[in-house]
């Protein structure tokens, strides 16, 4: 628009493109932080009552990888131990409680992914996760460079 390449109205364009981006952004993360650090007496008892526990519990000894419904566990528990010498797990959300609770309560999506430091931060949400996108969130997240690789993917 300064070069006169694009009219003005090009503007709101993007706040229709990108509010809905941005409210959808902000539901998961509210849900996300009522679940992790709840604020409220009805939040930490929604918490509680997941057989799931406190996520923390399932991470503190290394990474942890959390799996909808539609991914394969085993491949990426296979894959990523190529990947990397850092301890890593791989749960699906349902087992995890046994009711798919946590997945709900946590707004997962089924072809979703979620990696999780061992300080419980939330390191990557990777949607329609496949080996090469979870393989790229745990390098950048463990700061894995090609070299340190233990057999490679490439």
């Amino acid at each position: 628009m300064l070069n006169g390449w694009a009219p003005e109205e090009l503007l709101e364009t993007y706040h229709v493109e990108r509010h809905a981006a941005a409210l959808e952004n902000l539901e998961v993360t509210a849900a996300t932080m009522r679940f992790l650090a709840p604020s409220g007496a009805a939040d930490r008892e929604r918490r509680q009552a997941l057989p799931g526990g406190r996520l923390r519990d399932h991470c503190r000894d290394g990474f942890l990888l959390l799996v909808g419904g539609m991914s394969d566990s085993r491949l990426f528990a296979q894959v990523l131990g190529k990947v990397t010498r850092a301890p890593l797990a791989v749960r699906e959300l349902a087992t995890m409680d046994g009711t798919g609770g946590l997945a709900d309560e946590l707004g997962v999506r089924p072809d979703e992914a979620w990696l999780i430091r061992p300080d419980a931060h939330i390191a990557a949400i990777i949607p329609h996760a496949g080996p090469e996108s979870v393989v790229a969130a745990v390098r950048r997240a463990s700061r894995c460079t090609l070299d340190r690789v233990v057999g490679g993917l490439e």
